[in-house]
């Protein structure tokens, strides 16, 4: 979520010559219209963008109707494909795999979206035995936080989820464990 499709493209009539007219973007998932939207065609030429922010998962085809200005008008059906993904991968470490009540242990880790994309704003929410906590990320799609254990935290494995959203909805997560 939050790339930007660009549809390039010439449009000519069957006999080659030069159009303008009307395109018609239809965006569909499942065989149903999710988004439709029109551009011009100037001198056969078509140019397109769209950032998908709203868009739920998954993967889409692409109708365009072309409509010139004297009523002509083809559909090219399913003429592009693509697949649209809100995952984000996380990695989580601790600095210390056994620590002693009382102590602090330091969460750490980085998240980048699946196309190596930056994260502008990514809101980090950690969990530790029901206990919330929350940090965002920072420089390097870095984050770093500092959990101080309590006095009757019970002994044996613990686990701390992490889990991440930025500002577009995209999402991940990811856990690490101490004694």
């Amino acid at each position: 979520l939050g790339d930007t499709i660009a549809i390039d493209g010439t449009v000519t009539r069957l006999n080659g010559k030069t159009i303008n007219g009307l395109a018609t973007i239809l965006l569909k998932q499942n065989g149903v219209n999710y988004f439709v939207d029109t551009t011009p065609i100037i001198n056969s030429q078509l140019d397109y963008s769209y950032i998908t922010v709203s868009n739920p998962a998954g993967k889409y085809n692409i109708d365009i109707q072309a409509n010139d200005v004297y009523g002509n008008q083809f559909l090219f059906e399913n003429i592009l494909s693509l697949e649209i993904t809100d995952k984000i991968g996380v990695t989580a470490e601790v600095d210390r795999s056994n620590v002693n009540p009382y102590e602090k242990i330091k969460v750490f880790g980085k998240a980048e979206t699946l196309l190596k994309r930056t994260i502008e704003l990514g809101n980090i929410k950690l969990e530790l035995d029901k206990e919330v906590f929350k940090t965002r990320l920072g420089k390097n799609q870095a984050y770093e936080y500092e959990i101080e254990l309590k006095g009757d935290i019970k002994a044996g494995e613990h686990t701390i989820n992490v889990n991440i959203e930025d500002s577009l909805g995209n999402h991940g997560e990811n856990q690490t464990t101490f004694t």
